[in-house]
């Protein structure tokens, strides 16, 4: 079946892991990471039109709906895409236009405590050797915003597995399915 799962949540509510097991649960399945058009732009587009997020550049908004779009034309799976969007504005410019557009994604967001997200990322920068000031600055106001400006089909992790949400997932798809 072809359409595209986003999922959404603060940094380090667990998009990136639960992609990956979606990934592995679903047979025809691509996992497409927006950051990397946010990585390519950041190093070719002036520093002067940067403000230290490159969701704020609206070349990473179009490239991402329009690389989505492409593959949603092509691609016949799922298309997986793990990427914070808190901003209700590029909300509206990327999954708002496909909902629009009667592109089929289905969007999830990740819902976890301050505290659950905090120790995610100190154990993140431990693994990793990661710096998550960014992630930190970004917190109270994703957290705020996903709660409540973003609409989707919120899912609190606090207490469940990553197998427990991606069952969630291709259970909610096959009940969307049958509707």
């Amino acid at each position: 079946m072809q359409k595209i799962i986003w999922i959404n949540g603060t940094f380090g509510s667990g998009k990136t892991t639960l992609a990956t097991q979606l990934k592995a649960d679903i047979k025809k399945s691509f996992l497409f990471d927006p950051e990397t058009i946010g990585g390519i732009l950041s190093t070719i587009i002036p520093k002067n039109f940067q403000t230290g997020n490159f969701q704020d550049l609206p070349s990473w908004r179009f490239l991402t709906y329009h690389v989505l779009a492409t593959l949603n034309k092509f691609y016949k799976g799922t298309i997986i895409v793990p990427m914070t969007l808190c901003n209700k504005d590029y909300y509206e410019e990327i999954i708002g236009k496909m909902i629009h557009q009667t592109i089929p994604v289905e969007h999830y967001i990740l819902i976890a405590s301050t505290e659950t997200i905090e120790n995610r990322l100190k154990k993140r920068e431990r693994e990793e050797q990661s710096d998550e000031t960014f992630a930190r600055q970004m917190m109270a106001d994703c957290v705020k915003a996903l709660s409540h400006d973003i609409p989707g089909i919120k899912i609190e992790t606090d207490t469940l597995t990553t197998t427990d949400i991606s069952k969630f997932i291709l259970n909610h798809q096959v009940k969307t399915k049958r509707v």
